[in-house]
């Protein structure tokens, strides 16, 4: 990797980690920093050898603020960096919701006995 391209990695992993590092009692605390250090330095690398359009490391940036912030995972497999699935909180709550709902309903429709004057059927 060039110069001007190891500075700009450099700029970049310290803006993540001003951002996303904490330090307690002499301890460093960077969850996901150094992985993102890893990919930055891995992309731009990709970049200047023109293997990777700048489209591509745009997308891989863009990855790693939803990655930092704990909003999709990002893994290595075979030289290739994965994202898994984005997290949704909205899809989560909704599909819980159905679940419960589905529970409640069976658990009505199991209670029911033929001749039980609550029974909605009048069965």
């Amino acid at each position: 990797m060039n110069e001007a391209h190891e500075e700009l990695a450099r700029n970049i992993v310290k803006k993540m980690a001003d951002k996303f590092m904490t330090i307690e009692d002499n301890v460093y605390h960077a969850d996901r920093l150094f992985m993102a250090s890893g990919v930055v330095t891995h992309a731009l690398a990709k970049y200047e050898s023109g293997e990777m359009p700048q489209a591509q490391l745009h997308q891989y940036l863009l990855a790693l603020d939803k990655y930092l912030n704990k909003q999709l995972d990002i893994f290595w497999e075979d030289g290739i960096l994965k994202v898994m699935q984005e997290k949704n909180v909205r899809t989560d709550e909704i599909r819980k919701a159905a679940m419960t709902s589905l529970q409640d309903a069976f658990k009505i429709m199991t209670q029911r006995t033929p001749g039980n004057p609550d029974n909605e059927r009048g069965e």
